[in-house]
Protein backbone atom coordinates (compact mmCIF):
# COMPACT_ATOMS: atom_id res chain seq x y z
CA UNK A 1 0.00 0.00 0.00
CA UNK A 2 2.75 2.48 0.94
CA UNK A 3 4.61 1.75 -2.33
CA UNK A 4 1.45 2.46 -4.32
CA UNK A 5 1.02 5.80 -2.51
CA UNK A 6 4.64 6.73 -3.30
CA UNK A 7 4.16 5.88 -6.99
CA UNK A 8 1.00 7.99 -7.22
CA UNK A 9 2.68 10.93 -5.48
CA UNK A 10 5.70 10.90 -7.80
CA UNK A 11 3.55 10.51 -10.91
CA UNK A 12 1.37 13.46 -9.84
CA UNK A 13 4.32 15.75 -9.24
CA UNK A 14 6.17 14.82 -12.41
CA UNK A 15 3.08 15.26 -14.61
CA UNK A 16 2.06 18.64 -13.08
CA UNK A 17 1.19 21.21 -15.79
CA UNK A 18 3.89 23.70 -16.67
CA UNK A 19 6.66 21.77 -14.94
CA UNK A 20 10.10 21.98 -16.52
CA UNK A 21 12.97 19.83 -15.27
CA UNK A 22 16.43 21.35 -15.40
CA UNK A 23 19.08 19.47 -17.37
CA UNK A 24 21.37 19.41 -14.35
CA UNK A 25 20.33 18.40 -10.85
CA UNK A 26 21.57 20.33 -7.84
CA UNK A 27 22.63 18.03 -5.03
CA UNK A 28 22.96 19.06 -1.43
CA UNK A 29 23.03 18.11 2.22
CA UNK A 30 20.90 19.46 5.05
CA UNK A 31 20.68 19.14 8.81
CA UNK A 32 18.07 19.83 11.47
CA UNK A 33 18.15 19.30 15.23
CA UNK A 34 14.62 18.85 16.59
CA UNK A 35 13.88 16.07 19.11
CA UNK A 36 16.83 14.30 17.48
CA UNK A 37 19.10 14.62 14.44
CA UNK A 38 17.74 14.79 10.88
CA UNK A 39 20.02 14.53 7.84
CA UNK A 40 18.66 15.49 4.41
CA UNK A 41 20.06 14.85 0.93
CA UNK A 42 18.08 17.18 -1.37
CA UNK A 43 18.14 16.77 -5.15
CA UNK A 44 16.68 19.88 -6.78
CA UNK A 45 15.55 19.73 -10.40
CA UNK A 46 13.98 23.11 -11.13
CA UNK A 47 10.35 22.57 -10.04
CA UNK A 48 10.89 19.16 -8.43
CA UNK A 49 12.72 18.28 -5.21
CA UNK A 50 13.51 14.68 -4.20
CA UNK A 51 14.86 14.57 -0.65
CA UNK A 52 15.94 11.42 1.22
CA UNK A 53 15.93 11.86 5.01
CA UNK A 54 17.46 10.01 7.96
CA UNK A 55 16.18 10.75 11.47
CA UNK A 56 17.83 9.44 14.65
CA UNK A 57 16.95 10.05 18.29
CA UNK A 58 18.15 8.29 21.41
CA UNK A 59 17.25 9.21 24.99
CA UNK A 60 18.48 7.57 28.18
CA UNK A 61 16.87 8.61 31.46
CA UNK A 62 18.26 7.27 34.71
CA UNK A 63 17.25 7.88 38.32
CA UNK A 64 18.34 6.29 41.58
CA UNK A 65 17.92 6.50 45.32
CA UNK A 66 19.10 4.51 48.29
CA UNK A 67 16.35 1.94 47.74
CA UNK A 68 15.64 1.90 44.00
CA UNK A 69 17.03 2.40 40.51
CA UNK A 70 15.26 3.17 37.23
CA UNK A 71 16.46 3.32 33.65
CA UNK A 72 14.38 4.26 30.60
CA UNK A 73 16.06 4.08 27.19
CA UNK A 74 14.31 5.02 23.93
CA UNK A 75 15.70 4.78 20.39
CA UNK A 76 13.91 5.87 17.23
CA UNK A 77 15.28 5.62 13.69
CA UNK A 78 13.39 6.51 10.54
CA UNK A 79 14.48 6.62 6.93
CA UNK A 80 12.36 7.99 4.12
CA UNK A 81 12.13 10.18 1.07
CA UNK A 82 10.16 13.30 0.21
CA UNK A 83 8.88 14.47 -3.17
CA UNK A 84 7.94 18.14 -3.52
CA UNK A 85 6.74 20.64 -6.10
CA UNK A 86 9.11 23.62 -5.92
CA UNK A 87 7.93 27.15 -6.76
CA UNK A 88 10.03 30.31 -6.89
CA UNK A 89 8.20 33.29 -5.34
CA UNK A 90 11.03 35.85 -5.25
CA UNK A 91 14.70 36.13 -6.11
CA UNK A 92 15.89 34.11 -3.10
CA UNK A 93 12.68 32.48 -1.80
CA UNK A 94 11.00 29.22 -2.78
CA UNK A 95 7.88 27.46 -1.54
CA UNK A 96 7.51 23.69 -1.78
CA UNK A 97 4.78 21.18 -1.00
CA UNK A 98 4.45 17.43 -1.23
CA UNK A 99 4.87 14.50 1.12
CA UNK A 100 7.43 12.36 2.90
CA UNK A 101 7.09 8.58 3.13
CA UNK A 102 9.28 6.23 5.10
CA UNK A 103 10.10 3.39 7.47
CA UNK A 104 10.23 3.60 11.29
CA UNK A 105 12.12 1.39 13.74
CA UNK A 106 11.74 1.90 17.50
CA UNK A 107 13.03 0.26 20.67
CA UNK A 108 12.10 1.16 24.25
CA UNK A 109 13.73 -0.55 27.24
CA UNK A 110 12.68 0.08 30.84
CA UNK A 111 14.22 -1.43 33.99
CA UNK A 112 13.41 -0.87 37.65
CA UNK A 113 14.83 -2.46 40.78
CA UNK A 114 14.11 -2.12 44.50
CA UNK A 115 16.39 -3.03 47.38
CA UNK A 116 13.67 -3.64 49.97
CA UNK A 117 11.99 -5.93 49.28
CA UNK A 118 14.44 -7.19 46.66
CA UNK A 119 12.66 -7.15 43.31
CA UNK A 120 13.08 -6.01 39.73
CA UNK A 121 10.99 -5.33 36.66
CA UNK A 122 12.07 -4.91 33.05
CA UNK A 123 10.30 -4.50 29.75
CA UNK A 124 11.50 -4.21 26.18
CA UNK A 125 9.34 -3.08 23.26
CA UNK A 126 10.49 -3.41 19.67
CA UNK A 127 8.35 -2.11 16.85
CA UNK A 128 8.52 -0.97 13.26
CA UNK A 129 6.18 0.45 10.66
CA UNK A 130 5.77 3.36 8.28
CA UNK A 131 4.91 7.04 8.19
CA UNK A 132 3.27 9.42 5.72
CA UNK A 133 3.77 13.16 6.22
CA UNK A 134 2.15 15.76 3.90
CA UNK A 135 4.55 18.70 4.08
CA UNK A 136 4.60 22.40 3.22
CA UNK A 137 7.81 24.41 3.39
CA UNK A 138 9.60 27.63 2.54
CA UNK A 139 13.27 28.00 1.68
CA UNK A 140 15.34 31.17 1.62
CA UNK A 141 18.80 31.32 0.03
CA UNK A 142 21.21 33.33 2.16
CA UNK A 143 23.84 32.94 -0.57
CA UNK A 144 23.66 30.83 -3.78
CA UNK A 145 24.86 27.66 -1.99
CA UNK A 146 23.30 27.98 1.48
CA UNK A 147 19.61 28.09 2.34
CA UNK A 148 17.46 28.05 5.47
CA UNK A 149 14.13 26.25 5.26
CA UNK A 150 11.06 25.82 7.43
CA UNK A 151 9.13 22.54 7.19
CA UNK A 152 5.57 22.13 8.47
CA UNK A 153 4.21 18.59 8.35
CA UNK A 154 1.24 16.54 9.52
CA UNK A 155 2.61 13.07 10.22
CA UNK A 156 0.62 9.83 10.29
CA UNK A 157 2.49 6.78 11.60
CA UNK A 158 1.57 3.15 12.19
CA UNK A 159 3.79 0.63 13.97
CA UNK A 160 3.48 -2.98 15.15
CA UNK A 161 5.74 -4.86 17.54
CA UNK A 162 6.17 -7.00 20.62
CA UNK A 163 6.75 -6.29 24.31
CA UNK A 164 8.62 -8.66 26.62
CA UNK A 165 8.24 -8.07 30.38
CA UNK A 166 10.05 -9.80 33.24
CA UNK A 167 9.31 -9.40 36.95
CA UNK A 168 10.97 -10.96 40.00
CA UNK A 169 8.40 -9.65 42.48
CA UNK A 170 6.74 -12.66 44.19
CA UNK A 171 8.64 -15.05 41.94
CA UNK A 172 10.09 -14.72 38.45
CA UNK A 173 7.59 -14.28 35.60
CA UNK A 174 7.98 -13.40 31.93
CA UNK A 175 5.24 -12.36 29.54
CA UNK A 176 5.05 -11.41 25.88
CA UNK A 177 2.42 -9.26 24.18
CA UNK A 178 1.80 -7.73 20.78
CA UNK A 179 1.66 -3.95 20.43
CA UNK A 180 0.14 -1.70 17.81
CA UNK A 181 0.30 2.08 17.62
CA UNK A 182 -1.29 4.65 15.33
CA UNK A 183 -0.46 8.32 15.76
CA UNK A 184 -1.08 11.73 14.22
CA UNK A 185 1.17 14.64 15.10
CA UNK A 186 2.44 17.92 13.68
CA UNK A 187 6.09 18.70 13.10
CA UNK A 188 7.93 21.96 12.49
CA UNK A 189 11.61 21.96 11.60
CA UNK A 190 14.20 24.55 10.65
CA UNK A 191 16.59 23.04 8.11
CA UNK A 192 19.99 24.37 7.09
CA UNK A 193 20.94 23.14 3.60
CA UNK A 194 24.14 23.39 1.59
CA UNK A 195 23.78 23.01 -2.19
CA UNK A 196 26.72 21.80 -4.26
Amino acid sequence: MKYRIASILLATLISSPGQSIAEESIYGVGVSVHDGLSIYLPITMDELIIEPRLFITNTDNKSSSTSSQRNDDFRNISIGVGAFKNKKVSKNTYLYYGSRLGYINRKNTFTSSNATPSSSFSSSTKSDGYFIAPTFGAQYYLIPNISVGLDLALMYSKTDGTTTSTSTFAGSTTSNSDTESTAYNTEAEIILRYHF
